[in-house]
């Protein structure tokens, strides 16, 4: 039981480490589109 919990926060922590790289990383010029007002003037400057 104890290592089956242990596994899955060190899944969620994995998961959460990918979102925020794909969130704050590569896709910032996927998101552009998206969140134009926000993602727009920051990325262009």
């Amino acid at each position: 039981m104890v290592q089956a919990v242990l596994l899955e926060s060190q899944k969620d922590v994995g998961d959460s480490r990918r979102m925020s790289v794909q969130k704050f990383g590569p896709a910032k010029a996927v998101d552009i589109p998206t969140n134009g007002a926000v993602e727009g003037p920051a990325f262009t400057q």
